[in-house]
């Protein structure tokens, strides 16, 4: 109003700095409107008498309405999505979160010192009650399953805002769960070695033994890159990361490396990943070895099947009984991907959160394992899928015109071979439909 009024801007000015020292003064005593009314009478009588300038009250007035009269925070009702929860039977919470109520009662536990305490009184001023941590664990675990974050915030009553913030909900949850668990290897404990060994050679009916671990590729589909959009493309035909993951014969991760783009074959990935450093110094001891596909070179820590056709039947025999083995990680996915369904689709988030996505998903997969707490294929309508939603899994297998030839390092497998050879353990005639056996050899 200081151009409608032909007001001395110093006027204003003065006012606004009489009204702070008001309001400094006498803000215990006196609300603002009736602090604002007493700078407006001071500056009135100071001022606007010498310039014959007459301002009805009424306009500060609405001026101030206006601007201070701001729409509040909705209060929500938190508590009925809990409620509705509560009242699900087990059947229909397992499917709704992916695990039971003890495996969710009890990650809530472990949490607790995970998760950092935000202002009550904050939070009761501005919506009327705190998020609680089993709204957010809720939240989280309807998240991986696949639910449309629309849903989950209408359920649990909580804003768009404030659910993907980097602060908020969802991501606070994430990192917390990340920090909650970890993927790792024990090269130092011989027991739990042994143990490995002996889970995985009962697949080749003890005629392989000593693996402890199943390595192979996997394909995450994410939405298209903002940047570097051919890095990210596989040659699946879909953009995406590639996660290295190795576990044992129940399905429990021990290797989990995600820091390859898309267009990255499994050797190079190996080549980057922490696990192939611990493995060329030496932690891994004997007489333990690790099991993978044709993709990666063949040594005496690391055995692969034997390459091309034409083989004689007890290098046919070794990949049967290898590949028998070798199928573990690829189940380990197939129920990561049929556990949790935000890898039925394209990941949507923000690119620098895709990691951490995978690696909490994984971390929950090995969790759910330790507490035997098994996934369920319920039976699906065709109204229940969304276009280009589906469960296939994308192995990040190589083309032999992709990769180089490698030649081989080491002589266990030509003396697990000879093994095979020397007790005539041959491919059962069942498996003799994907045999590689030369054109003259009799079965």
């Amino acid at each position: 109003r200081v151009d409608k009024y032909n007001i001395d801007k110093s006027m204003v000015l003065n006012f606004r700095l009489l009204f702070n020292a008001l309001t400094y003064l006498l803000g215990r005593r006196f609300n603002s409107m009736n602090l604002f009314i007493l700078t407006y009478i001071i500056i009135k009588k100071e001022y606007l008498s010498k310039n014959h300038v007459s301002i009805n009250s009424n306009q500060c007035y609405n001026s101030y309405h206006n601007y201070n009269n701001k729409k509040g925070n909705r209060k929500r009702n938190r508590n009925y999505g809990l409620i509705e929860v509560d009242n699900l039977s087990d059947y229909e919470f397992k499917r709704m979160f992916r695990m039971s109520r003890f495996a969710l009662n009890n990650l809530e536990h472990l949490l607790e010192d995970h998760m950092s305490s935000k202002d009550v009184q904050q939070a009761i001023r501005g919506s009327g009650s705190t998020i609680s941590l089993r709204t957010k664990l809720c939240c989280c675990l309807r998240w991986l399953a696949g639910a449309s974050y629309i849903d989950i915030c209408f359920e649990f009553g909580v804003s768009h805002g404030s659910f993907f913030q980097d602060n908020g909900i969802l991501w606070e949850t994430m990192k917390a769960l990340d920090k909650c668990f970890q993927i790792g290897f024990p090269f130092d404990n011989l027991q739990k070695l042994k143990e490995m060994s002996e889970g995985y050679a009962k697949f080749s009916n003890n005629h392989m033994k000593h693996c402890v671990l199943s390595i192979d590729g996997w394909v995450c589909r994410t939405r298209v890159p903002f940047d570097n959009e051919t890095a990210y493309r596989n040659r699946k035909g879909c953009f995406g990361i590639v996660i290295l993951g190795g576990c044992d014969a129940n399905l429990k991760f021990h290797m989990w490396s995600c820091i390859s783009s898309g267009s990255t074959n499994d050797v190079l990935a190996w080549d980057m990943s922490a696990m192939k450093r611990c493995l060329d110094d030496g932690l891994l001891p004997e007489p333990f070895y690790f099991i993978g596909d044709e993709a990666f070179m063949n040594t005496n820590k690391f055995l692969v099947p034997w390459s091309g056709h034409g083989l004689d039947p007890w290098r046919d025999s070794f990949n049967y009984h290898l590949s028998a083995m070798r199928q573990c990680i690829e189940r380990a996915f197939g129920v990561l991907v049929q556990r949790w369904g935000i890898f039925w689709r394209e990941l949507t988030c923000k690119f620098d959160k895709w990691t951490l996505v995978t690696t909490v998903a994984a971390k929950l997969h090995n969790y759910c394992i330790d507490i035997n707490d098994g996934i369920e294929v319920p039976p699906r309508r065709d109204e229940d899928f969304f276009d280009n939603d589906d469960m296939l899994i994308f192995m990040n297998d190589s083309t032999h015109e992709d990769d180089t030839i490698i030649r081989p390092v080491g002589d266990k497998r030509r003396i697990i071979t000879s093994y095979f050879q020397s007790e005539g353990i041959r491919r059962p005639a069942h498996a003799m439909v994907n045999s590689r056996l030369g054109p003259n050899v009799q079965v």
